[in-house]
């Protein structure tokens, strides 16, 4: 997990002063080197995976808790994309859509 842990209760808390710095697509460090994650928190979502607008390629993203905060390291990303989050909710439905 990348996420701070003192981000991750407020966001659970829905206490975050400024939400969107966390959540979407962002730019970090990690073993000093640059790289692009996504965050979504996604309440119904059983799982969630990013999608490339441009190759269709799917990225898996992992659950941090059970609210629906998900987090994950898109794979030799070097800048941001267009993209869509794909979930399946625990009635068993896939959804695609824009990450708002």
């Amino acid at each position: 997990m990348i996420l701070p842990e003192a981000d991750l209760e407020l966001l659970l808390k829905a206490r975050h002063p400024h939400p969107h710095d966390v959540l979407g697509m962002h730019t970090a460090k990690q073993k000093g080197k640059k790289v692009i994650l996504v965050r979504a928190l996604l309440s119904d979502a059983k799982t969630c995976e990013v999608v490339n607008i441009a190759t269709n390629e799917r990225y898996p993203l992992k659950m941090l808790d059970e609210a629906g905060l998900f987090e994950g390291i898109i794979p030799g990303a070097k800048e941001h994309f267009a993209y869509r989050l794909r979930t399946e909710r625990y009635n068993g439905e896939i959804r695609q859509f824009w990450d708002p």
